[in-house]
């Protein structure tokens, strides 16, 4: 069992990579996500995190709310429409290096090892 301190006005989300895990009472397998909701209030609030099977692992995402507009369109996240459209044009104008592209030293390799 895992213990996590978090804000309490923090908002997030827990995803499950592999196994499952038991929090707040409720489970969550693979592919599954939790969201946690702030509580409007300033202490730290504690969360138990309960690996249900071997080898569970999961992320915690957790964050003060920015409380600012969101706003997106394809593959794009933005505050407003316009700097939507000011994302497209840089986007078409090649302003978005390719990740092959990218410089060896921006890049990190890994090997996927085969379970047995």
């Amino acid at each position: 069992m895992v213990t996590q301190e978090i804000p309490a006005q923090y908002n997030g989300l827990i995803y499950v990579l592999k196994g499952r895990v038991k929090t707040g009472g409720k489970i969550l397998e693979a592919e599954q996500a939790g969201w946690l909701d702030n509580m409007d209030h300033n202490s730290n609030s504690q969360m138990d995190f309960e690996a249900l099977e071997n080898e569970t692992r999961f992320v915690l995402y957790a964050g003060q709310p920015h409380n600012v507009p969101v706003v997106h369109h394809g593959p794009f996240v933005a505050g407003t429409m316009e700097e939507i459209s000011g994302l497209y044009k840089a986007f078409r104008q090649g302003a978005f290096p390719h990740l092959n592209d990218l410089p060896a030293e921006q890049r990190i390799s890994y090997v996927l090892e085969k379970s047995e």
